[in-house]
């Protein structure tokens, strides 16, 4: 009987250290830029959607995602915009992403500077300027 859970406990190690070693080879493949260009332009949309004054949003940490095994993209970074009465609100993490089944796209922002960006980094750039609306 003692024998079983060491096993399965051996057998989820040696898988978790294979998923590891496999990673780079994931990050390689999902970092197309042609992909990442698309993923910014419609989070550039989507934020002049959403805030009161995209042209003054200021952005920073922002980078590009995967949540392994899927592969989807996503930005994951700080955003720092106007409210309605012209002041800034303070720096919220946003989450955005495509989910290429369905072409929709999603943008989750949070309150507070400290929430953690879940994933793999892809590309290690940091894509703030990327962001920022066009003068």
């Amino acid at each position: 009987m003692l024998k079983s859970p060491r096993l399965l406990l051996i057998s989820v190690a040696a898988s978790a250290i294979v998923g590891c070693m496999l990673a780079p080879e994931v990050r390689a493949q999902t970092a197309d830029p042609a992909t990442v260009k698309a993923l910014i332009v419609r989070a550039r949309q989507r934020f002049d959607e959403r805030l009161n004054d995209y042209p003054s949003a200021r952005f920073k940490d922002v980078r590009v995602m995967t949540d392994s095994p899927t592969g989807q993209l996503s930005l994951c970074g700080q955003v720092n915009a106007r409210n309605q009465l012209g002041g800034y609100a303070g720096w919220q993490t946003f989450h955005f992403a495509i989910d290429p089944r369905f072409a929709n796209d999603s943008l989750m922002m949070i309150p507070g500077d400290d929430s953690p960006c879940f994933g793999i980094t892809v590309v290690p750039t940091d894509f703030s300027d990327q962001l920022k609306a066009s003068s």
